[in-house]
Order: C-alpha cells, then structure tokens, then sequence
C-alpha cells in the first residue's frame, strides 16, 4: 500500500489526523451503504462538531 499522510492541514491551517481505512469490494451492498452514510455525516456535520 502507499505511504498515506497520518495528518493534514486543511484551508485553515488546522492540523487533522488521518485514519485509513480499506474496503474489500466482496463487501455485502448495505455495509457500503452504512460507509456512504457514515463519510456523509462525517463531510457535513456542523465545524463545532468537528474533530479539533
């Protein structure tokens, strides 16, 4: 596998921490469903929620 950043900075000059995580593609439709939901909430949730 490449060599993933551990940590980023986004447009803010926040440091982030970064978890990787792999998805076998024999995986039932309704655990990529769950991932969809979860990357969703993740991407959209409000910035006080967010990580710090």
């Amino acid at each position: 596998m490449a060599d993933l950043q551990e940590e980023y900075t986004d447009v803010k000059g926040r440091r982030h921490r970064v978890k990787h995580l792999t998805v076998s593609t024999d995986d039932d439709p309704a655990v990529w469903e769950k991932i969809r939901e979860e990357l969703f909430h993740a991407l959209t949730q409000a910035e006080e929620h967010c990580c710090s």
